[in-house]
């Protein structure tokens, strides 16, 4: 077995780091979004798609950005979408405007939304790899 086949290696590792940058970039713009949408009724009807929007993004660019293989990258996808959407939701939930359910409902949907994110950014980076080596 090659070193670069062994799945232990460095460059396969899973990023922690890149996953907790993201959730904070995340957060703090569902953080954002909850406190528009507190003040304004337009801006509330659209928290749900927005935060799964914003867990969408973070999930891409955690898929886009990260080493190794695709599986590590849908996980870290969903835990940065489900991080993310965590933390707008939960400032919802203490200014009155979602209910507790939302708390586990929409975190699920963030992280499904961050690990469709992902795949489609490995993907976006495979095609990159594969542009640019032909």
């Amino acid at each position: 077995m090659t070193s670069s086949a062994r799945p232990n290696s460095a460059k396969d590792a899973f990023s922690p780091a890149r996953v907790g940058t993201l959730v904070v970039v995340g957060g703090i713009l569902g953080i954002a979004l909850s406190l528009v949408a507190h003040f304004s009724l337009s801006v509330h009807s659209l928290s749900g798609p927005g935060g799964a929007f914003i867990a969408l993004v973070m999930g891409l660019t955690y898929g886009a950005i990260s080493p190794g293989p695709t599986g590590r990258a849908a996980l870290g996808g969903a835990l940065t979408g489900a991080g993310s959407a965590f933390a707008g939701i939960l400032l919802g939930f203490l200014l009155h405007d979602q209910p507790w359910i939302m708390l586990g409902a929409g975190s699920l949907g963030g992280a499904v939304a961050g690990m469709i994110g992902a795949l489609v950014g490995r993907r976006i980076q495979w095609r990159r790899r594969v542009t640019t080596h032909v």
